[in-house]
């Protein structure tokens, strides 16, 4: 090569070093990286980015430094949505990962958050509704229907006393009441209040009460009856509403004569009820626990019902005869122990002389029926000079059978079994035929019934063609 050639080339190499050089410069490369993101924040990429080859070697990180405003920005600084809040109401144009849409920027006061205001006529809160379109909108004036013109709406509340026929600029709140026309002129719910009325009253049965109701006072459910009106007592058994308050029978609270609810699971005889249903039965899943059965000793057990377990126990103390009443001479309350026929349980029998139930007293008897005790007589039935009579009543106690009508004594002494008795009177006088008997134990409580004469009619036509 000459020398002229050789001094261009380097001439040449010289000038593109120089303007590699030049193009290079980063001396203060660090400080504008740094800065250049908005916020400020250091940079913690890889450096060997921007100092690979030197000053003259160029690289995306060198071109990009080069370059500056947002290709430098976009290589330098951490990537993320880009957000607009000109109004600065912390909500952005942009919406997705800036949030919820800012529909006006130029104003703060508009953005999702706000409330709708209903008089401006814009849409204050960016969800497409405007004003009283959007039901949760403030400041909204009332809805007011006035479909007749007489200044009265539909609506009441903030648009005043309400309008009831709304299609009748004669009906209204302000209206005065038109008498005889029927119609409720100043909407008070009343029909010619303060006319001068004489109401047609029908009382056919002349209870007292009509079936108009109204001004004719409360309604006759039946004007055919006169036991059936409001002021009647509803009776439990007709089947009929007496007292017109549209329940019958037992579904009336107030009704009288209703048989008790008695409630016997176990079948012993006792009700868990009590009342009219008589002692209380403390469990009526057990038949061998109730009022009328004995105390067992020890097995932890309250067989008689008496809120006590195991009263009257003395482990010491013996049970000789069994009669689950422990003897007397060693604590017990068994007045003898050898006679299981003989404890506090057992029902005395009058005329023996006998202490049977270790009060003390023989033959004593109670003149009142005691509370909770139970006697009655189920049947009464008599055919061929025999009477059998059944019922029920409360144990330990005896049954004697009297005419109701003669005081004669029928029979006595009649055991209680499981809560029901029986006794069968044979062979009595010929001619002789109870009309009512009457039942009483020894306990004091007494019953009476009807006796149901089986072959009555026959006799009494026997009886007529004798006297024939």
């Amino acid at each position: 090569m000459s020398k002229k050639k050789m001094s261009f080339v380097l001439a040449l190499t010289g000038s593109l070093l120089f303007a590699a050089s030049s193009a290079y410069a980063f001396g203060d490369f660090g400080t504008d990286v740094n800065t250049a993101c908005a916020p400020a924040q250091p940079y913690t990429g890889s450096c060997a980015l921007c100092h690979t080859g030197g000053y003259s070697a160029p690289t995306p990180a060198k071109t990009a430094y080069l370059n500056g405003g947002t290709a430098l920005t976009d290589y330098f600084c951490p990537s993320g949505p880009t957000c607009t809040d000109s109004d600065n109401d912390t909500f952005a144009l942009e919406g997705g990962a800036c949030g919820p849409v800012d529909c006006n920027d130029a104003n703060a006061a508009v953005n999702p958050s706000a409330a709708e205001n209903c008089t401006d006529g814009i849409d204050n809160n960016c969800n497409g509704l405007i004003d009283a379109q959007d039901p949760a909108a403030v400041g909204c004036p009332p809805v007011c229907t006035d479909a007749d013109g007489d200044s009265y709406s539909v609506e009441g509340g903030a648009c005043g006393a309400v309008d009831c026929d709304d299609s009748n600029a004669a009906v209204n709140p302000g209206a005065a009441e038109v008498c005889g026309d029927g119609i409720d002129n100043t909407c008070d719910g009343v029909v010619d209040e303060g006319c001068p009325t004489t109401p047609v009253c029908t009382d056919n049965d002349g209870d007292t009460f009509a079936v108009e109701g109204g001004e004719c006072g409360a309604v006759d459910c039946d004007d055919t009856d006169a036991a059936v009106h409001p002021s009647a007592v509803e009776d439990c058994t007709d089947g009929i509403d007496n007292n017109c308050n549209g329940l019958v029978d037992a579904l009336d609270p107030a009704a009288a004569n209703c048989p008790a609810v008695c409630t016997d699971a176990d079948g012993d005889g006792y009700k868990v009820e009590g009342g009219e249903c008589g002692p209380v039965d403390c469990n009526d899943a057990d038949a061998t626990v109730n009022p009328g059965s004995a105390e067992i000793c020890d097995d932890g057990v309250d067989n008689d019902c008496d809120a006590q377990v195991d009263e009257g126990c003395d482990p010491a103390c013996p049970d000789a005869d069994g009669d689950s009443f422990l003897d007397a001479a060693c604590g017990g309350n068994d007045c003898n122990d050898l006679d299981a026929a003989i404890n506090p349980g057992a029902s005395e029998v009058c005329g023996n002389g006998v202490d049977e139930n270790c009060n003390g007293t023989s033959d004593d008897t109670r003149t009142t029926c005691p509370e909770g005790g139970v006697l009655s007589i189920t049947g009464a039935l008599y055919k061929e000079r025999k009477l059998v009579v059944t019922g029920r009543s409360h144990i330990r106690t005896r049954i004697s059978i009297v005419d109701a009508d003669t005081g004669q004594v029928l029979a006595e002494n009649i055991r209680v079994k499981g809560g029901k008795w029986k006794v069968e009177i044979e062979k009595l006088a010929r001619g002789y035929v109870p009309e009512s008997i009457k039942a009483i134990n020894t306990d004091g409580c007494e019953t009476e019934k009807d006796v149901t004469v089986k072959g009555r009619q026959q006799r009494e036509d026997d009886d007529e063609r004798d006297d024939d």
